[in-house]
């Protein structure tokens, strides 16, 4: 079912994300319409993201043959937050007549499940090695790396492939950013993922250390700059 374009749009039309943001996260995210974050290369703020739509979910569905009888596994880690998420999302679909499990795994073999194509859906997060919004897109979409390879949806779009290989090998960094935004618009098109949020990350820090800085794409802090005032 869920090779099906059409499957895939309809779960996004069929969750109601900015709820689950607001009621599970407390709004600390932004909301996505791709897969490429706020704040690097290839990100598009202008693009509308699925609407909240049940109406349109079902017809979808129907028009793909599933009316009534689609029945999806959803794995997920023991992560609090991934509970509450998982549990909004599986009555989200039941609304649109979809039937979801909720399987609870460790992460490893929820991760394993994932990889093989076992889990029909499941619910993770990525974090980038590096600030490129190549990072965000040729590990998760590229054909030769489903699976394993970072691509869980298995997702094999001949064209993509092309414009992933492009954005990855040009030097020219104009042509690099139009490559990318290209490449965001045809995954969201295409739907591989349920399109939730870019996480806001909360920091405290105290007045008399001065130096931090947060990162684009946090890896690591060394606190190499970092001082504190007696």
């Amino acid at each position: 079912a869920l090779a099906d374009v059409r499957v895939r749009q309809a779960l996004n039309h069929a969750v109601d994300v900015p709820v689950i943001l607001a009621q599970v996260m407390h709004n600390r995210g932004v909301l996505a319409a791709g897969s490429i974050p706020p704040g690097l290369d290839g990100y598009d703020p202008t693009r509308a993201r699925y609407s909240y739509d049940p109406a349109l979910a079902r017809r979808l569905l129907a028009d793909a043959g599933h009316a009534a009888d689609l029945h999806l596994q959803l794995w997920r880690s023991s992560r609090a937050e991934f509970a509450r998420i998982a549990q909004a999302i599986q009555e989200d679909l039941r609304r649109v007549g979809v039937t979801v499990d909720i399987v609870e795994r460790d992460a490893a073999t929820a991760r394993a499940a994932a990889r093989h194509g076992d889990a029909d859906l499941f619910l993770s997060d990525w974090f980038a090695d590096y600030p490129d919004g190549e990072n965000f897109t040729f590990p998760l979409f590229y054909s030769s790396n489903a699976g394993t390879g970072g691509n869980y949806a298995f997702l094999n779009e001949p064209s993509l492939d092309t414009l992933l290989v492009r954005a990855r090998t040009t030097t020219d960094s104009a042509e690099k950013v139009a490559l990318l935004r290209r490449i965001d618009a045809r995954v969201f098109d295409l739907a591989p993922w349920i399109f939730c949020w870019f996480p806001n990350d909360l920091w405290a820090m105290r007045p008399e250390v001065h130096g931090w800085r947060y990162p684009l794409v946090f890896t690591g802090q060394r606190w190499t700059t970092v001082t504190v005032t007696p």
